[in-house]
């Protein structure tokens, strides 16, 4: 997702003022090539972070994607925010965060606390599921003619992370008015109305 927002918060912001964050010299060289200014840090690692952060307005903070760790990570991040007096968080969050019974959102509730309890301006990107999670799902689907879920009749809205990217590049970029909590996907639709989606698209009957 990083990359998106990267490549549209480019057309809303001079790209001087742009800083990436990588974890490695690889990723690196790949965006220096096209332009990017890079700071060095991981979320695990809060000196680094709060070196990268130096001089930085306004933050595009992705969630990590180390389940179990994350809650360390996040107030690794916050706080080396807060050290920097970043002014401003675009956190893509959870959907419906506050509310949500999924054990998945402890951890934007957790991370939605600690910078409500930092005083920096905020807005929480409570992202629905992205629709690549599901790409195993829908591949297996067209190969077998089985299109095999466990979502009853829940609705989920899926949407692309290109999508989600270019939600938080305005955000971040501070050309736009964005409210403190933003719930964002696609329209929802049940697992069923998924695969009847799929199947207009490939043109394959599929056993649902």
């Amino acid at each position: 997702m990083g990359n998106y927002a990267l490549e549209f918060l480019k057309k809303l912001v001079p790209q001087d003022e742009i800083f990436a964050l990588v974890r490695n010299k690889e990723k690196a060289s790949q965006l220096e090539e096209k332009g990017f200014n890079i700071r060095f840090g991981n979320y695990d690692d809060f000196e680094a972070l709060s070196k990268a952060f130096k001089d930085i307005d306004r933050l595009l903070f992705i969630s990590g994607n180390e389940v179990g760790q994350r809650q360390k990570q996040h107030k690794n991040v916050v706080e080396a925010a807060k050290a920097n007096s970043v002014s401003y968080i675009a956190y893509t969050s959870f959907g419906n965060a506050n509310i949500s019974t999924s054990p998945l959102a402890e951890d934007h509730k957790y991370t939605e606390k600690l910078i409500l309890d930092s005083d920096i301006d905020y807005t929480f990107l409570r992202n629905n599921w992205y629709l690549e999670n599901e790409y195993g799902l829908i591949t297996a689907a067209l190969k077998s003619g089985n299109f095999v879920h466990s979502g009853g009749e829940g609705k989920v809205g899926w949407a692309l992370k290109e999508e989600y990217a270019q939600i938080a590049a305005y955000a971040v970029s501070g050309k736009y008015e964005f409210p403190n909590i933003i719930e964002i996907g696609g329209n929802l639709i049940t697992y069923r109305q998924l695969a009847e989606e799929l199947e207009n698209i490939s043109g394959n009957s599929l056993e649902i």
